[in-house]
């Protein structure tokens, strides 16, 4: 009985004593000053290229928009016109301004000020022509329900 719980003891110690070794093992041979633990070389090779990729990627399509606007708007700042297939919308920016010259079209996206009469109208009603509509905020616009010409002045996009 005695030489069991001996040998339970020596067995114990053993353990542990292997657990320790081990863990010193570890500790001295995972990462050093230059290079811890994995974290440097990670960042060095995987994460950072990532992250720069995908900010360039961002950072070139918001470059693309931005530069899709500015083509729009015209140097000399008078109206360009705009054809617009049926179904096909004129999404506008803040300070757009509108004329329907040809065909039939409404207001979608938001409202629109008719200059013209002094009237706001609303997103669906037809768009009268000949009438100076400014958009006032992002997002307005008109939708054409057949063949249109539009008069556009500002940053526009047709969707």
């Amino acid at each position: 009985m005695k030489h069991k719980r001996l040998l339970t003891v020596l067995i114990a110690i053993a353990l542990l004593a292997a657990g320790f070794g081990l863990g010193a093992l570890a500790a001295g041979t995972f990462g050093t000053q230059s290079d811890p633990l994995v974290t440097k070389s990670y960042l060095d090779s995987v994460l950072t290229p990532r992250l720069r990729s995908e900010y360039e990627q961002q950072l070139n399509s918001e470059v693309d928009e931005l530069t899709g606007m500015i083509d729009s708007l015209e140097t000399s700042g008078g109206f360009v016109s705009v054809g617009l297939a049926r179904g096909k919308t004129l999404s506008c920016y803040a300070g757009c301004e509108i004329v329907l010259i040809s065909g039939t079209a409404a207001v979608s996206g938001s409202a629109l000020s008719n200059v013209t009469v002094g009237a706001s109208s609303s997103v669906g009603t037809s768009v009268a022509k000949h009438n100076l509509y400014v958009c006032p905020t992002d997002g307005g616009g008109v939708k054409a329900s057949a063949e249109t010409v539009v008069l556009v002045r500002g940053a526009y996009a047709i969707v």
